[in-house]
């Protein structure tokens, strides 16, 4: 597949990208970690505030029923929450909103997390 305007083709355009079974090994060792790689990470990237979200599909995964949003989005931000609350000049979060549910979300949405 040709790119227009781009110098490259498809598949050689970005060849470092394609994911390997161990790259993916160190993405998920990786993401759930707070102290020891992402923080000495931000140090050395001069990165001083970082914004923490659950990412797509989350809560918005069109299977989930309002009760089980509800659950996961509790869940999810019940654990950010703790996150934040232990490194609160490293990290801000964002809050997982059970949209099958709009009171629920609503009632999420209230400024409790951070």
């Amino acid at each position: 597949m040709a790119f227009p305007n781009w110098p490259h083709d498809g598949p050689t355009l970005f060849p470092s990208i394609r994911l390997r079974r161990s790259y993916m090994s160190e993405v998920h060792s990786r993401l759930p970690d707070f102290t020891k790689y992402r923080l000495p990470e931000m140090d050395e990237y001069s990165v001083a505030v970082q914004v923490l979200k659950w990412v797509t599909p989350g809560t918005q995964y069109p299977e989930l029923s309002p009760p089980e949003a509800i659950d996961d989005a509790r869940y999810a931000n019940d654990y950010l929450a703790s996150v934040v609350a232990a490194h609160p000049d490293r990290f801000l979060g964002s809050a997982a909103l059970p949209m099958q549910e709009p009171a629920a979300a609503h009632q999420t949405h209230k400024p409790r997390y951070v």
